[in-house]
């Protein structure tokens, strides 16, 4: 594996990157002599023009650069040699500022007594930059496709795969998805952070990688109402120590596992909210095209919201469970805590799950619960469960919240109507550059 270099290379520019509320990257570019000072004390930036950062009567802040984050990047993304560093914000008196994200997935896994293994798999369509259409159109399901006339994308994957390893991220495998020109690229697991800000790279390398093929890459959960969505599944273990606590070596999952699965079940309606966090979301949550809609769980079983990966034989490296709930416009660093707090409040009340299914739910006369529908519904179930509000802070889910709300507001009036079902003009504005 090649790790990130915590040397910082000379370099023509350096990207400074940070991320808003709402997991959208930002960021500004800086000469190489200006190096030093982004460094040792950070350049200043107006956080009341990042939703939710700050207000303008108080909007002095400084992003400095992390310097165990520099990579290099693709000499062709900008015809120069650039280097690229996340973020950490400061506020006029030097202190972290308590809404970077960064800064709250890094307190809340420095504050675990445990180590959480995750990773995330973000999907992804490649479309024509000017139709905004797929690039390739040949019928039916398309998962795994490899032949020419079928699959345009192989040589794309391999270069993005070429691309991330130079930004230090392990790709183990890639492959086309079931919809025309969707993609898939799956990357080694890590810390929460690393893989909070692995999920933002590589959403940043794929769209500059498109570019060197004339395309373009969205991670919109739903571009087409009959198409596949993207989804970002999330797989993931607790350690302690060398003992991976969802195993057990008689049952397979041990009983933290069970409660474990408990708590995220009990607290869905409310993890929607962060893990389906936008209007196009909803529409990937429909039936038919494996994605969920109704909390449930199984082993194998890509139709429940959470499947227990099973291939062979559990052993105690690989046991892990699998989340399907998060697409690619979820903050991965809002995301990662709220589902391990979720977890953990199951194994502290003993929160056991119901029976696991064998079936396909989507054809099942279970009475299982259903999903948030909404984003609306999703922002209800948010206010009536603190869940997220003790991963996140009392004062940052309280921002997130409105801006959810704002984000709902703004629909409404642009449709007049909550009823929409099909994929409309305003949300392919709002996500398809995502």
């Amino acid at each position: 594996m090649k790790l990130v270099k915590t040397e910082v290379e000379a370099c023509d520019f350096y990207l400074l990157w940070l991320i808003d509320i709402q997991g959208i990257l930002k960021g500004r570019s800086i000469p190489n002599k200006y190096l030093n000072p982004a460094i040792e004390e950070g350049i200043g930036f107006d956080g009341s023009s990042i939703p939710g950062y700050s207000k303008i009567q108080n909007s002095d802040l400084r992003m400095k650069a992390d310097i165990t984050t520099f990579s290099l990047l693709p000499m062709y993304f900008y015809n120069k040699k650039v280097g690229k560093f996340f973020c950490d914000v400061l506020t006029s008196s030097g202190e972290e500022f308590n809404k970077n994200p960064r800064k709250i997935c890094r307190d809340y896994e420095n504050k675990l007594d445990l180590e959480v293994k995750i990773s995330a798999e973000p999907e992804f369509y490649l479309i024509d930059k000017n139709s905004l259409k797929s690039i390739e159109d040949a019928p039916g399901n398309q998962y795994f496709d490899l032949y020419p006339g079928r699959d345009k994308t192989e040589a794309f994957r391999m270069e993005l795969s070429d691309a991330l390893s130079l930004a230090g991220i392990e790709v183990e495998r890639m492959h086309h998805e079931v919809g025309p020109s969707q993609c898939e690229i799956n990357f080694k697991y890590s810390s929460m952070l690393r893989t909070a800000d692995n999920i933002i790279t590589y959403k940043f390398f794929a769209k500059k990688v498109a570019e060197k093929f004339g395309w373009e890459a969205t991670f919109m959960p739903k571009p087409w109402i009959d198409k596949p969505g993207n989804g970002m599944h999330i797989h993931l273990s607790l350690f302690k120590g060398n003992k991976n606590l969802f195993y057990d070596k008689d049952e397979g999952l041990s009983q933290f596992c069970y409660y474990f699965i408990g708590g995220i079940l009990e607290h869905a309606h409310a993890l929607a909210a962060v893990a389906a966090p936008t209007i196009n979301s909803y529409r990937r949550l429909m039936p038919g095209y494996e994605a969920p809609i109704y909390i449930s769980w199984g082993w194998s079983n890509r139709s429940t919201m959470i499947r227990v990966p099973h291939y062979s034989k559990l052993e105690e490296k690989s046991t892990r469970i699998e989340i399907r709930l998060s697409d690619p416009t979820a903050n991965p660093y809002f995301l990662f805590p709220c589902i391990i707090e979720a977890g953990l409040d199951g194994v502290k009340k003993k929160i056991e799950p119901i029976e696991p299914s064998k079936e396909n739910v989507y054809e099942s006369k279970e009475n299982y619960k259903t999903l948030p529908s909404s984003l609306l519904e999703a922002i209800n179930a948010w206010n009536s469960d603190d869940i997220c509000i003790r991963a996140l802070g009392k004062e940052v889910a309280e921002t997130y919240r409105e801006l959810l709300l704002q984000e709902w507001k703004e629909f409404l009036k642009e449709v007049g109507s909550s009823n929409v079902r099909e994929v409309i003009d305003w949300e392919l504005k709002r996500y398809l550059h995502r």
